[in-house]
């Protein structure tokens, strides 16, 4: 006898938690996880690059850039707040996962345009970022919406 077959409610909900030791709360180690992780990917991308061609033949354009990357900064903030609050609740691994590295993606992304090098990269990488995020809450919601059938 299989688990499926005795049980499929316990076999379908513990194929999609996060595998984690008992007496761990997964709650706080995926808020850590994003905290930090995105910290780390600011740190990495603060050290890319040299501001200082952009600033020394366009002020104007420096300036205008980083604007953006203020806006792509307060964007990002702003959807690690809403993962803090998605982490308190019960969340599958693969979406944690997507959840993560879109949050990282954009931070990452934000501090590249930010130090004004490789602009391009850290704004497909942004957008990348942001649309994996919208596009997995969006698949969520379906799938919660239609009671866990997809169509």
């Amino acid at each position: 006898m299989s688990l499926s077959s005795t049980a499929p409610g316990i076999a379908n909900r513990a194929s999609s938690e996060l595998p984690i030791a008992s007496g761990v709360d997964t709650r706080w180690l995926l808020r850590a996880l994003l905290v930090g992780g995105a910290a780390l990917a600011v740190g990495i991308a603060a050290v890319t690059g040299d501001p200082a061609a952009y600033l020394s033949t366009d002020p104007g354009l420096g300036a205008l850039l980083r604007g953006m990357a203020v806006i792509k900064a307060f964007l990002t903030a702003a959807a690690m707040a809403a993962l803090l609050w998605r982490f308190a609740r019960p969340i599958g691994y693969r979406v944690a996962a997507l959840y993560l590295g879109g949050a990282w993606c954009m931070a990452a992304a934000s501090m590249i345009v930010w130090r004004l090098s490789h602009i391009g990269v850290g704004a497909l990488v942004f957008h990348a970022g942001e649309l994996t995020l919208l596009f997995v809450a969006w698949q969520e919601h379906r799938r919660e919406t239609l009671g866990g059938r997809a169509r």
